[in-house]
């Protein structure tokens, strides 16, 4: 991967374009199938091989938490949480699960200033 970190955001190559992504404007990165993506809101702005933990370690950890093996988000996109932490829930309506082993770090996630 090509993709290397700048204090204001991530720099992603897509279609043989380099480009920095400022960290506010990913809204999570999830894993599945081997297969990690980089989206902004709805739209998927990178397809990789990278692992998820190597993202997790790039993006800054009073924005981003990785709340689900799968899944890393961007608190400034969160809109709502059920009242036990179960799940977050995202302005397009999107749900994303949060592991039970997560929920109280979660917590204390969301309790910081940012």
């Amino acid at each position: 991967m090509q993709d290397s970190i700048n204090r204001s955001g991530l720099w992603i190559k897509n279609k043989g374009r380099i480009r920095l992504v400022p960290y506010k404007d990913i809204s999570h990165i999830l894993h599945n199938d081997g297969i990690t993506e980089i989206h902004n809101g709805s739209e998927m702005l990178k397809r990789t091989l990278a692992p998820l933990g190597g993202l997790e370690r790039q993006v800054p950890g009073h924005i981003f938490f990785r709340i689900h093996r799968n899944y890393i988000i961007n608190r400034l996109y969160i809109r709502r949480c059920d009242t036990d932490n179960r799940f977050v829930v995202f302005p397009d309506g999107e749900k994303f699960p949060v592991s039970r082993r997560r929920r109280k770090d979660f917590k204390k996630f969301l309790d910081q200033k940012i």
